[in-house]
């Protein structure tokens, strides 16, 4: 329409034109049902009666909500993904349309790629502070409780490190195995330190032990795991595949730092051995024997053989009783209850 109420002839420019406030809904409603280019956009409007004929006192009510499609130029880029999403927001809010604001279903993982940093390192804190927990509880030293949450950040910062290698991104697949990575590499340095702890000696036989002792289980572990998720290894799914690769990083790593590095650092750096209070609580059980002097101990209490006086022929020891009085010799060892070496003399027994 133009200025002077008349209706404005086609090919009018649109800056001398508009449209009468109390006629908006009306001619909205018909160039959304009779004109081709309005039926493209009636999927765009809600109105407030939503039916297929309103009547013109339903269409003056107006709309409850309308959507306006634009283009988006695609990038691969998170960073650029995050700030086009961003300034978006920002332009569409300082125009002051209401409670107008932008969206697109991409834009869920956009949110995703805003907030990933943050939320890892949160969730990657609080895991590791609960694994701490549990390992000074169950280990029962500050410092080896200590050396073992260092392996485990260390296995995460290498399979971070297989990731780049491997072609993985951050997303919340791969975070979510980062904080399962904590979980499984504690098991295998936490059963190294416990070993180590419970053994008395010196550090490097505490830590020679611990591995002996608990070596073969955690190779056992690891080797297990890696078994359950290769069959992953040929899947065309992201995530699956993903899956595989953080989990071999995960049993590589977590055994190569609980066998490895771990019994290191505690031959260089290991608490002493502290003994345990016996049931009575009178005293504490000292460092346990070496397995030599178990052994000397067990043969002093041997009764002692008294040299045999020197003989000059070798008879063999009697093997019956006398046969005048049917006793043993006195002299003789199997009377006194000893142990000899075959072929020993001694006097002859006098009745």
């Amino acid at each position: 329409m133009l200025a002077d109420g008349s209706v404005a002839p086609d090919g009018t420019p649109i800056d001398e034109t508009f449209v009468p406030p109390t006629m908006f809904w009306q001619w909205l409603d018909q160039f959304c049902e009779d004109a081709p280019l309005g039926a493209i956009f009636a999927s765009e409007i809600i109105w407030s009666h939503n039916t297929t004929n309103r009547s013109p006192a339903q269409v003056a009510l107006g709309v409850t909500a309308t959507r306006l499609r634009a283009g988006y130029i695609a990038t691969d880029k998170a960073d650029e993904q995050v700030a086009s999403m961003r300034t978006l927001r920002e332009d569409v809010a300082a125009v002051g349309l209401g409670s107008s604001f932008p969206f697109m279903f991409m834009y869920l993982y956009y949110e995703q790629y805003a907030i990933i940093v943050r939320e890892a390192l949160t969730n990657l804190a609080l895991a590791l502070v609960a694994v701490f927990i549990i390992c000074l509880v169950v280990i029962a030293n500050v410092q080896c409780a200590i050396l073992v949450m260092l392996c485990v950040v260390l296995v995460d910062i290498d399979i971070l490190g297989l990731m780049y290698v491997w072609g993985l991104s951050i997303d919340s697949v791969s975070i979510i195995n980062l904080v399962l990575a904590i979980g499984l590499a504690v098991d295998y340095s936490a059963h190294i330190a416990h070993a180590f702890m419970t053994t008395p000696g010196t550090r490097q036989e505490r830590a020679d032990k611990a591995i002996e002792e608990m070596g073969t289980a955690v190779i056992h572990g690891a080797f297990s795991t890696f078994l359950a998720v290769l069959v992953l290894s040929t899947s065309q799914s992201y995530i699956f595949r993903s899956f595989f690769k953080q989990f071999f990083g995960i049993c590589l790593f977590g055994s190569l730092h609980g066998l490895v590095l771990l019994p290191t650092l505690l031959s260089i750096m290991g608490p002493e051995y502290v003994g345990h209070v016996k049931a009575d609580g009178k005293e504490p059980a000292g460092k346990a024997q070496p397995a030599k002097d178990q052994e000397m101990a067990s043969v002093s209490t041997v009764p002692d053989v008294p040299p045999s006086p020197p003989t000059t022929a070798m008879t063999p020891p009697p093997s019956a009783p006398c046969s005048e009085c049917g006793e043993l010799p006195a002299s003789s060892p199997v009377a006194r209850g000893a142990r000899v070496a075959p072929f020993t003399a001694w006097p002859p027994h006098v009745c």
